[in-house]
């Protein structure tokens, strides 16, 4: 594939060497970090900064890269916000499930008990309230895996959109004829 790619580029006497970005959809075959095509042409040209096009909502007609990055910068603080506010989505859960006649409990489990020695620290502390437990093993890793997906997904995207914004219409408009 990543011949192909390269191929295509000769074709249209492209060289390689003046790319500086490469956008597939987030198929691993074309994304992946070690073997994927963008890997492969990053190793022919390490300027060569991947951006992952998946999402519909940053593909359309009327938007411009730095604007993509606005969005998924919002995103990330929404985000980020609700990581922080699990007690406020557990609230509207509850009135949710209220609402559709479901029983909004969590099952308590029977705690093992174990032997204490007086010594010992706290490093292994057992949580009883299977809410808290819901909120440290479950939402938290959750949130923070998703958290981590859309930085690393879109780190090159920000990268790219601070190397060139000065060739943005806006920053071109903006700019008297001294300083372009």
């Amino acid at each position: 594939m990543t011949q192909e790619v390269l191929n295509i580029l000769k074709n249209l006497d492209i060289p390689i060497e003046k790319c500086y970005g490469q956008g597939y959809d987030g198929a691993s075959v074309m994304s992946g970090a070690y073997n994927g095509v963008n890997a492969q042409i990053k190793r022919v040209q390490q300027n060569a900064e991947y951006v992952n096009f998946s999402s519909k909502v940053l593909q359309k007609k009327n938007i411009d890269l730095s604007e993509s990055v606005s969005v998924l910068e919002q995103v990330e603080k929404n985000l980020t916000e609700l990581r922080f506010s699990s007690e406020i989505l557990m609230i509207e859960a509850t009135e949710l499930a209220n609402k559709w006649n479901i029983q909004p409990e969590f099952r308590q489990k029977r705690q093992p008990k174990v032997k204490k020695h007086f010594d010992e620290l706290l490093s292994d502390y057992r949580f009883n309230n299977t809410q808290i437990l819901f909120k440290i093993n479950v939402f938290n890793v959750v949130m923070d895996r998703v958290l981590t997906q859309i930085s690393n997904r879109f780190r090159s995207m920000k990268k790219i959109n601070k190397l060139f914004d000065l060739l943005l219409p806006k920053i071109i408009l903006s700019c008297d004829e001294t300083s372009i």
